[in-house]
This record gives C-alpha cells, structure tokens and sequence, in this order.
C-alpha cells in the first residue's frame, strides 16, 4: 500500500506530496469514533502532527504504519524521483527542484511537523475540555459556515 501511493504520485509527476498519518483531532468525527472503540492511545495534543500515530490501527501495528510513512517519503522523495518528475513536470525548473529539496530535508530525520505548537494545554483530553472549545471544531464549523 505504501509504494502503491508513492508509485502514485511519481506516476503523475506531482511537483510535491504530503503522507500524512490519519489524526484524529478532537472534535471531529474520527475522534469521536476511535474514542468509543477504545482506539485512542495518547491524549497529549502536542503529538497530533499527522506524523505520530496516536491511535491504535487496526490491520497494522502502530510502528509499522510510521514505517510505511517514512518509507513512502524515501521513495517519493530519492533523487531519481525528484529528477524525473522535476525535468518531466511543468512550471519553473529551479522551483520545482526547491519544493522538492525542501521536502527530502524533512523527511530525512526530521518530522514533517515537529514544533507545530499546541493550542490547548498538554494536560487537556477531549473528554475534559467541551467539543465547541476545540480548535478543530472552530475551524470546521468557520470552514462550513461560510
């Protein structure tokens, strides 16, 4: 499943991609659903950077989903990857050869996501903090609403 997603994205030579770990954030739906299952392994909302794994999958064990994600990225991101879809794509040479560059940086050791900061303190869980305090349902309800 994750070279097939890798594969993907280098067969349509997009310029950049994103693999992001489902998060449940709180407040939403997926939250609510892994929550009554019993799914929800970490309440520490400084670890919901769609990098970490804060829930228990089903088909996989945690770590080897983080696996498949850092491997999607090493594939995506190779320097033969880069150079195909950069001399293939369109739009400007240099930035596309930028983006991708940017992006193989953050794979290699870094988190997409670290030191993305916390908007509500560590200390608070989704079942102590009300749901329309959520920054997630903020934002959700601001997005449908308008």
């Amino acid at each position: 499943m994750f070279a097939r997603t890798a594969d993907f994205a280098r067969r349509h030579k997009l310029v950049a991609a994103q693999f992001s770990v489902l998060t449940p954030f709180p407040g939403t739906v997926v939250h609510r659903q892994l929550e009554q299952e019993g799914r929800i392994e970490d309440h520490d909302w400084s670890h919901y950077t769609m990098s970490n794994v804060v829930f228990r999958p089903r088909q996989m064990g945690a770590e080897r989903l983080r696996e498949g994600q850092r491997a999607t990225y090493r594939r995506f991101y190779s320097l033969p990857s880069i150079f195909a879809r950069s001399l293939t794509g369109r739009g400007r040479l240099l930035t596309r050869l930028l983006a991708n560059f940017s992006y193989r940086r953050h794979q290699v050791g870094k988190s997409m996501c670290k030191g993305l900061p916390s908007h509500i303190p560590v200390e608070a869980s989704a079942d102590r903090v009300p749901e329309a305090q959520h920054p997630a349902s903020v934002k959700l309800e601001k997005v449908v609403s308008e």
